[in-house]
């Protein structure tokens, strides 16, 4: 949307409010201003590229008029009037030739132009002799596009080319404006805005313009006090800014020194902060006391600030008092309430300590199978003592498995699958005591079911082969191996993987044995084993005895 507006000379000083506006007059500053010069270049182009098709001379841009202009340009973005926002003429006093054109809502410098062309007023301002000196603001403020074009019979100092020429700037105009044309404004935040504890936020008062209705801007203000209902929640900074201090809700209000009529209050809720900006040391390795052990942590925020143990966050340790890994959870309190997280730690046997190690021979066993414990010790005394012990997995009931003696080895046979705690208890010639322990795993036996499609086949003819497991640890991986007539040693088929079922076609005759070896995932192995005939006509041989046999290797 073009939106355009011509004031003409000689102007009027118009003040919309009482006569005791200028007693409210306030400090302001548009914030979000970015002033586009070479927009206002290309449009001073297209205007004097107009002109000179109707034999006009060109337009100079003024340095004094191109300031104005810019400023003008932005303050339009709060009120349209033909004089500045506290009532004074913004032009020279001394031209008594002068004229404004506003542009709006600016999508291209072409669209602009052709508006101003299409309307008689405008078309003989742009065509008018009179003027001499020019100066074109262009600016974006709050996203929306402003354009104000001041003309002059005064003769122009010209605006260098490297100004007209820069690059887009981002900058915030300072300027005096009435109170009344703040009247319908807001906060920059709206009821139940949620910001972040320990973040300072710019309070800023949202103005929408009386002339454009989908025009807002966002201005800040001297004279603006901000207070808070709960200061424990959100405090002021002194410099229009707030803070979050703690976790809840509190009632914001924004007054304007001298000017009672504007009173904004906003409900505004403080959230906890989350340590995903921050950094957690890790935990050095802690030496095994036989105590809980409860090292400190060392949390640091982005911004390089370490936050305070008690006042930022509490911590609560598990599995800290034996060697291994212990965790423990930092839990957020005060502008970190509600947030969580979690670091691990080493417990470690001290290197110069008495201690003892604990390992079996086999990494998984079968139920009706047998492992040696082997324990180990090290910095102690001689003779050492080693009690061995189990319990199962999650029971703090521990059954002897082999009294005190100074065997270092144990034989543990288990009655039952399931997974162990192994525990050795070793004391030293000067009664020092050391502990370790390991989890242990008991399956069932694994049981096979091996299948051929026949035990008397003819030569030329192939054996299917089918095979399933129960029983031990799954999944289960499984290997295939024949033993041909006249041989002594049995030929792999397939190693282990998933094949359950497959052919194989034998080359001569004689009497074959047919092998399936299945592991489980403990590595522990079952055999079984099944006998078939072939021969060279379809006359069935002599009747078989199934020979099939099973073992555990």
């Amino acid at each position: 949307m073009v939106l355009s507006v011509l004031m003409t000379a000689p102007l009027l000083l118009i003040t919309p409010w009482e006569a005791d506006a200028a007693s409210k007059l306030v400090d302001i500053t548009i914030v979000n201003v970015i002033r586009r010069y070479r927009d206002s270049a290309s449009f001073l182009k297209l205007c004097n590229d107009y002109r000179a098709s109707k034999n006009c001379s060109a337009w100079e841009m003024d340095t004094e008029l191109y300031e104005l202009a810019m400023k003008k340009a932005a303050e339009i973005a709060v009120y349209t009037d033909e004089n500045n926002l506290d009532g004074t003429n913004f032009l020279n006093s001394k031209t008594d030739n002068r004229g404004l054109m506003i542009g709006y809502g600016v999508t291209s410098g072409a669209v602009l132009l052709e508006s101003f062309k299409s309307d008689s007023s405008y078309s003989s301002y742009l065509l008018s002799s009179a003027y001499k000196s020019v100066g074109i603001g262009s600016v974006e403020v709050d996203g929306i596009k402003y354009v104000c074009v001041l003309l002059s019979d005064k003769t122009a100092t010209p605006v260098d080319d490297d100004v007209l020429t820069q690059i887009n700037q981002r900058t915030s105009e300072q300027t005096k404006c009435y109170s009344g044309y703040l009247s319908d404004c807001t906060l920059n935040y709206t009821n139940d805005s949620q910001i972040v504890c320990d973040k300072e936020f710019p309070i800023r008062l949202r103005v929408h313009n009386q002339k454009f209705d989908d025009a807002n801007v966002y201005i800040s203000c001297d004279q603006m006090v901000l207070s808070s209902s709960d200061t424990s929640i959100f405090k002021p900074t002194g410099n229009g800014n707030l803070i979050g201090v703690n976790p809840g809700t509190a009632i914001i209000t924004a007054q304007i020194t001298g000017v009672p009529e504007i009173n904004i209050t906003v409900r505004m809720k403080a959230m906890p902060q989350t340590f995903a900006d921050c950094t957690i040391a890790k935990i050095p390795d802690q030496i095994y006391s036989g105590s809980a052990l409860t090292p400190g942590v060392t949390i640091t925020k982005s911004t390089g600030v370490v936050l305070v143990a008690g006042k930022d966050y509490t911590l609560t340790y598990s599995n800290n008092i034996e060697v291994g890994t212990a965790e423990v959870k930092i839990t957020g309190a005060g502008s970190y309430a509600g947030a969580s997280t979690t670091q691990k730690f080493n417990i470690v046997n001290n290197p110069n300590a008495f201690s003892v190690t604990l390992k079996a021979n086999e990494p998984a066993i079968e139920v009706g199978q047998s492992a040696t414990l082997i324990a180990a010790f090290a910095n102690g005394k001689e003779p050492v003592k080693y009690k061995f012990e189990s319990a199962p997995q999650g029971s703090s009931v521990f059954g002897t498995v082999r009294s005190e003696s100074t065997d270092s080895t144990c034989t543990f046979k288990p009655s039952s699958a399931g997974t162990y705690n192994l525990r050795v208890t070793a004391t030293d010639a000067d009664k020092k005591v050391a502990t370790a322990n390991m989890l242990f795993s008991v399956s069932t036996p694994i049981s096979i079911n091996l299948t051929l499609n026949s035990t008397n086949l003819t030569l030329g003819n192939k054996l299917t082969i089918t095979s399933s497991a129960t029983g031990g640890s799954s999944p289960y991986k499984y290997a295939y191996y024949v033993l041909e007539p006249g041989s002594t040693a049995y030929k792999a088929i397939a190693s282990f993987g998933d094949l359950k079922s497959l052919n194989y076609e034998p080359k001569s005759v004689g009497t074959y044995q047919i092998r399936c070896d299945v592991k489980g995932s403990n590595d522990v192995v079952a055999t079984v084993s099944k006998s078939f005939v072939v021969s060279s006509n379809t006359t069935p041989a002599n009747p078989l005895v199934n020979n099939s046999t099973i073992s555990a290797a």
